[in-house]
């Protein structure tokens, strides 16, 4: 059993993502201690944190401890970045020394922070997204993001993505070898759903300036019903504007946020599942998160033309324009799937669990 530092690029307290999902299968064979990135001072003061002192320790697994970090008000202003990076550093080299942590192992999955100093053993640069173009969306200095790039990869004893063209991408900017690393998903262990009477589309994931509004429209003009799943985090008054307007349309729910239980349930209870995601540099280099979910949970997919989207023969229909999109989804909702259909349809991915992913990371790590 290793010992694994994960400097993650999501807080352990967000909804569950391509950070969260690995490292909690990491921690199955391993132990993890997991970094959240660095917050504002003035924020936790303001969400009234009984100890605002950092580094702050957690158990938040069997074998993952969590690492809470603080910095400077504005923590990603130019002139202060350079205060909490040398912060978090220190946090987590306190970490290490507090857990006796003998040669850990480094993943570095977070776009604007580097590995620290001082910290032994094989050193992951993972890069979950094309956050050069996605610098916007995050809110980033795209100078800032390069800088990192350029540090980490140097640093890093091996470099891996999540999908084949964001591999290219960085091979090409790097001049080095990455290797793939795709998304993973949950694989279900329980029953499929009970029909609820009527055919229903799911849409689970971040809301936000990623997804196709007119694919989306296209859709609830068919009168399909739509369950949706997951937080609104549009920034742009359009696309906020776009987004409002789509949930509330009368055969459109928005469920929230839910938990992983909840999100089986809604998954069970529908018959098709919708990645309408817009064809933008940031999303080609994307694998998304959301189709293996469907797929696991045994439904067949309506997906936008963009990689990576075929995994087998899991029924998956791509279409690039929105009435195209819509026609599909109405056609596979059609028939309510059996227990059988479904499961021939998650049998089709079952090597791409998150169990899996983490043996390839582990693999990886050995170098």
């Amino acid at each position: 059993m290793g010992t694994i530092i994960y400097l993650a690029g999501t807080s352990w307290d967000a909804v569950a993502g391509t950070d969260k999902n690995l490292a909690t299968a990491l921690a199955q064979e391993n132990h993890v201690l997991w970094v959240d990135p660095p917050v504002s001072v003035l924020g936790v003061l303001r969400s009234r944190v009984a100890s605002t002192q950092a580094p702050q320790l957690e158990q938040v697994g069997e074998r993952i401890v969590r690492l809470r970090t603080v910095g400077p008000p504005g923590v990603t202003r130019p002139g202060l970045r350079r205060c909490t990076e040398v912060s978090y550093h220190q946090a987590v080299r306190a970490a290490v020394k507090k857990l006796r942590l003998q040669a850990p192992d480094t993943i570095c999955a977070s776009p604007i922070l580097t590995f620290p100093q001082g910290v032994g053993g094989t050193r992951l640069y993972f890069v979950t997204d094309d956050w050069d173009a996605g610098a916007a969306l995050m809110g980033f200095s795209a100078q800032h993001l390069a800088r990192v790039r350029k540090i980490n990869a140097a640093k890093a004893t091996v470099v891996a993505a999540v999908s084949e063209h964001l591999a290219g991408i960085l091979t090409e900017r790097l001049g080095r070898d990455v290797t793939v690393v795709p998304n993973g998903c949950r694989l279900k262990s329980s029953a499929y759903a009970t029909n609820p009477g009527f055919a229903r589309a799911a849409l689970v994931g971040q809301l936000n300036e990623r997804l196709n509004f007119d694919v989306l429209d296209a859709v609830a003009d068919t009168g399909i019903h739509v369950a949706v799943a997951g937080p609104k985090t549009a920034k742009s008054p359009r696309a906020v504007s776009r987004l409002n307007a789509f949930l509330s349309r009368p055969n459109v729910h928005w469920h929230g946020v839910l938990s992983s239980a909840a999100v089986d349930e809604l998954l069970a209870s529908s018959n098709v599942g919708l990645t309408p995601y817009a064809d933008t540099p940031f999303n080609r280099a994307s694998f998304p998160l959301k189709t293996l979910e469907y797929l696991a949970a045994g439904l067949a997919v309506v997906a936008t033309h963009l990689p990576p989207a075929q995994f087998g023969a899991a029924t998956v229909r791509l279409a690039r324009e929105a009435d195209d999109f819509a026609r599909a989804v109405t056609e596979l909702a059609a028939d309510w799937p059996t227990d059988a259909e479904r499961a021939r349809q998650a049998e089709q991915i079952k090597g791409h669990s998150w169990e899996h992913r983490a043996e390839q990371v582990e693999q990886l790590l050995l170098q």
